[in-house]
């Protein structure tokens, strides 16, 4: 015996053998799922109730909205919860790049620092010899102490200028590496000083002498205070950047987050509303699926901010 009934979508009579009962076929008309009644049912259109609480249609539509809340709730996750996690996770290549510059950079201040304490016994041991010559001149004993080590207060300078522009690289320490950081900021603020009394000696030669050893004792200091103070580091360990971009790995998730919406969407437009719209459907279909993809991109972007 067959079963007629009608879609429940667009209204076209449909004839099937009863052993169809109790399942789903696409409509040949508009194409949605239209639920079989059972052979008892009397002929007619097929309950709204019945097809939408079939098994095989409302556990997948609440799979799909479980998938969506998902899906959102990870990317917003993930963006807010970024820092920590690429801290906890992410790789210790850039620490150990870290350390290698700071050590680099304090190794070549050190030698730069030796270098003006070596200008500076200089330019004292001119000063004290013009003051105990009878016809010395302190201030051309001085500048004939500049234009003896002009070349050398050159490389001074240029190794100055060197360890300026290094310091600000080494700005924004990873964590762990505050302290080292904040104590070799220090020590660059005494190798300044102990640069300008290599380059421009002044004051009494007492004073200027007095002045040369509290910064050199002052930089040897901190120098040791920066080893004790710089940590430990094994061999790198790779983290999720080293396996993929982790603000991509968000947008891939809201992207198919927004693909499942869409998805949604399209099962759930009814078709047959008026002749106009079924003629158009397939356009209505594409307009909400672009709409709804760009809005879930634009998502994406404010959440990997």
């Amino acid at each position: 015996m067959d079963i007629t009934f009608s879609c429940e979508n667009c209204g076209q009579k449909l004839v099937v053998d009863e052993s169809g009962a109790s399942t789903i076929v696409d409509c040949p008309k508009c194409g949605q799922n239209v639920w079989i009644p059972a052979a008892s049912s009397p002929a007619g259109t097929a309950s709204r109730n019945t097809a939408t609480t079939s098994p095989s249609t409302t556990p997948n539509f609440a799979v799909s909205l479980l998938c969506i809340g998902l899906g959102l709730g990870l990317a917003w996750f993930l963006w807010a919860n970024k820092p920590a996690i690429v801290q906890r996770f992410g790789s210790t290549r850039s620490e150990t790049e870290y350390l290698k510059s700071l050590v680099e950079l304090k190794d070549f201040m050190v030698v730069s620092a030796a270098v003006c304490d070596g200008l500076c016994n200089k330019h004292s041991s001119h000063w004290r010899s013009a003051i105990t010559s009878e016809y010395g001149n302190i201030n051309a004993a001085i500048a004939e102490s500049l234009e003896a080590g002009k070349e050398t207060i050159n490389q001074v300078n240029s190794a100055r200028d060197t360890i300026e522009n290094s310091m600000r690289q080494l700005n924004n320490p990873p964590s762990g590496y505050e302290q080292a950081h904040l104590k070799l900021v220090e020590l660059f603020g005494i190798y300044n000083q102990l640069v300008k009394q290599a380059v421009s000696p002044s004051g009494s030669l007492e004073s200027y002498n007095q002045d040369v050893n509290k910064l050199t004792g002052d930089f040897t200091k901190v120098v040791s205070e920066l080893n004790v103070l710089m940590p430990l580091q094994d061999a790198p360990r790779k983290g999720i950047q080293d396996w993929f971009d982790y603000d991509w790995l968000v947008y891939a998730i809201v992207i198919l987050t927004a693909f499942e919406f869409c998805r949604i969407v399209y099962r759930r437009i009814p078709a047959g509303v008026t002749d106009w719209y079924t003629s158009t459907k397939g356009y209505v279909i594409l307009l909400i699926v672009i709409v709804c993809f760009i809005a879930f991109v634009w998502l994406g972007a404010i959440f990997t901010k």
